[in-house]
């Protein structure tokens, strides 16, 4: 009997110890300014294929709508106030804004269609354990708004791994 309590005693040891790993205001500020990047980069890319898409208006729409969101962040990140609730709704924003994009701008002829496999790059990039499950999770599940937040947040993810006593 003392054997089945300890799996699901070392089980919730290691959750709480995760969940310990805070989210600090040095990973949050860095989301912010990367968010602003991928913004320019986005407005960059936009006027280069300006002559591909039928009209900038979405990509503008898109663009102000992302600076009002990551304003509004950078402003709750500042304060360290509701910050649960801010992960929350930019997730869902930044995936609603590049269903919009990519919608709007030709579908699955959009030139910013690479934009729904961003999770993966980014978790290429920095090298998170087990990348090629946010890979098939991005491509069969990425569509929906559900897949490609998992698939982002599997891929933003902490990248150190502690070894469990």
């Amino acid at each position: 009997m003392t054997g089945t309590l300890r799996r699901p005693s070392r089980w919730l040891r290691c959750h709480v110890r995760r969940a310990r790993r805070r989210v600090t205001r040095e990973r949050l500020r860095w989301t912010v300014r990367l968010r602003a990047t991928v913004i320019v980069v986005f407005l960059a890319l936009a006027a280069c294929a300006r002559d591909v898409l039928p009209s900038l208006g979405p990509a503008l729409v898109a663009a102000a709508a992302g600076i009002a969101m990551n304003v509004l962040a950078a402003r709750r990140v500042r304060r360290w106030e509701r910050i649960p609730s801010m992960l929350a709704w930019t997730a869902v924003g930044d995936a609603l804004l590049i269903t919009y994009v990519v919608v709007t701008t030709g579908d699955t002829a959009s030139p910013f269609l690479f934009l729904y496999v961003l999770p993966t790059l980014v978790a290429f990039h920095r090298k998170v354990p087990n990348a090629w499950s946010v890979a098939v999770i991005n491509i069969f599940l990425g569509w929906t708004l559900i897949g490609w937040v998992v698939a982002l947040a599997l891929a933003a993810r902490d990248t150190k791994q502690k070894a469990v006593a």
